[in-house]
């Protein structure tokens, strides 16, 4: 089975805005590579998506049986490029972590930085993905709720066949009275906004 992970964060959050642009905090969280790459470019937004490239990888690393606490200069982006889509910037790479290299996708947008991230850069294009902000209520049943809806129109099924479960280590996993295999998934949320990932089989 292939893993993805997935990570949002709330650009115009002030208390971001704070600490993406503090030199002592950057310093922890980067690596001498990753600093050296914010000089000439727009930094902010630059350590906006290394920490959301971190954290997506971090995820998946957990689900492959890390268990130690995430500590971001462990992971480097490696590689990375940039395009740009209906005034939205949209960020493929890699991560290194130990002697393993993640795959990601990200969009920039002027709300927030979302990514995804897989075992194997092909498998991206499988990902289903989706962000959205909540007003009000609970953030977590939106996202469960809208998440079980794209399952089930996937599945031709009822959403009630559908729930989300956690394993041993509060790793979030779907599971189905009706199907044996299911899309591994992935969640996030960071101020008002939420993401979810999704990845099918192959068809």
């Amino acid at each position: 089975m292939c893993y993805i992970g997935n990570d949002v964060l709330s650009i115009k959050d002030r208390s971001n805005q704070k600490s993406f642009s503090n030199q002592k905090f950057l310093r922890k969280i980067l690596t001498d590579k990753e600093l050296y790459c914010l000089q000439d470019s727009d930094f902010c937004f630059q350590s906006y998506l290394f920490w959301t490239c971190k954290e997506s990888a971090y995820k998946i690393a957990v689900k492959k049986g890390y268990n130690l606490a995430f500590v971001p200069q462990y992971f480097e982006v490696v590689s990375h490029k940039v395009q740009t889509e209906d005034n939205i910037s949209i960020i493929t790479g890699s991560i290194s972590f130990e002697e393993t290299l993640f795959y990601f996708r990200s969009k920039i947008t002027t709300d927030f930085v979302s990514t995804i991230a897989s075992e194997h850069e092909n498998e991206l294009s499988y990902v289903c993905e989706s962000a959205g902000i909540y007003i009000e209520g609970d953030y977590s049943l939106l996202m469960k709720t809208s998440l079980k809806k794209e399952v089930s129109e996937h599945f031709s099924a009822d959403p009630e066949h559908f729930r989300i479960c956690k394993n041993q280590n509060g790793v979030p996993y779907l599971c189905s009275t009706i199907n044996k295999i299911m899309p591994d998934i992935s969640f996030s949320h960071d101020g008002p906004y939420y993401a979810y990932a999704l990845l099918y089989s192959r068809p």
